[in-house]
This record gives C-alpha cells, sequence and structure tokens, in this order.
C-alpha cells in the first residue's frame, strides 16, 4: 500500500521504489529510540539505539529495495512497544484501546507477511514471563486481532468467494 501511497504523491518512479524502505527505515528508528529511552532512561541512550539501527549492517541487504523482510521487523517492533504500553496501563479505557492497538499491529504483522503471526509467541512468553496476572489483557489484544483478521477474511469472502483468499 505504501508504494500506492508514494506513486499518488511522486508518480510512478523510482520515488515510490525507493521510498517504501526510507519509510520503514524511520519507523524503526523512532522505535529504537523509544525502546531505547524507556529500557535506558535516558534521551541520548535512545538516540544512540536509533543511529545503531539505522547503521545496522544487516538492514543493507533489505532496505535498498522494498521487501517484507524491514516492514515485519518494524511492525512486529510495534506490536511489542503496543504490548509493553497496554501491560503497562493503569485505567480500563487505556487497557482497552492499547490491547485494540496492539491487536491491529498483530493482525498486520499477519496481514504483511504470514511468519508475522509468530510475534504472538513473543506475547505470551513475555507476559508469561513478566505480566503473569495480565494474561487476560494479552487475551483482549488477541480477540481485537481475531477481529480485524475475521473482517478481513468476511472482505475476501465477499470480494472472491475464499475465506482465506490471501492464503492461497
Amino acid at each position: 500500500i505504501w508504494c500506492w501511497i508514494f506513486q499518488g504523491l511522486f508518480g510512478f518512479g523510482v520515488a515510490a521504489y525507493y521510498g517504501v524502505p526510507l519509510l520503514y527505515l524511520a519507523c524503526g528508528a523512532t522505535l529504537a529510540l523509544v525502546f531505547g529511552q524507556r529500557v535506558l532512561g535516558s534521551v541520548a541512550a535512545g538516540w544512540a539505539c536509533a543511529v545503531a539501527f539505522v547503521f545496522h549492517p544487516l538492514l543493507d541487504s533489505v532496505a535498498y529495495r522494498p521487501m517484507p523482510d524491514l516492514s515485519e521487523g518494524v511492525i512486529g517492533g510495534a506490536v511489542v512497544l503496543a504490548w509493553w504500553t497496554t501491560m503497562r496501563a493503569e485505567t480500563r479505557g487505556r487497557i482497552v484501546l492499547w490491547a485494540a492497538v496492539t491487536g491491529l499491529l498483530v493482525y498486520l504483522a499477519e496481514s504483511n507477511r504470514v511468519t508475522g503471526i509468530f510475534v504472538t509467541l513473543v506475547l505470551a512468553v513475555a507476559t508469561v514471563m513478566f505480566f503473569p496476572r495480565r494474561f487476560g489483557w494479552l487475551v483482549l489484544a488477541g480477540v481485537f486481532a481475531a477481529l480485524f483478521y475475521g473482517a478481513e477474511c468476511g472482505f475476501y469472502r465477499w470480494l472472491f468467494g475464499d475465506w482465506l483468499h490471501h492464503l492461497h
């Protein structure tokens, strides 16, 4: 979808092709900054994490063309950040809001590439290890993810007559 947006903004050509990985690099650096600040408790450490992300040598092979590897990693990082915010929420409204965001991001991780669903294993293990009393909140996020996934399947059923068109 990002290629289409860039094509609409800049026309067909190189900007649409290279704009997507640059967007994901920027999003990944922002996530690294936020994680660095939260985990290490320092703005400077957050910036160091963002710079380390952008210049990480493993990104060279996936950053020069729109590949699902980079987007899957960035969306997975956003899932973990949303999960963390859910687990640390204090009010019922924030819990529901962040569970919905977590569920939406889990759905997007899977719809981006089927292997994106494996982030749910990370969330389950992390919840059991660090927030066992809040496992129900993870289940709520799973319910939201299932609702989004069900809506996508229903749309494909309506459009193509196949509930699992995106897998076929």
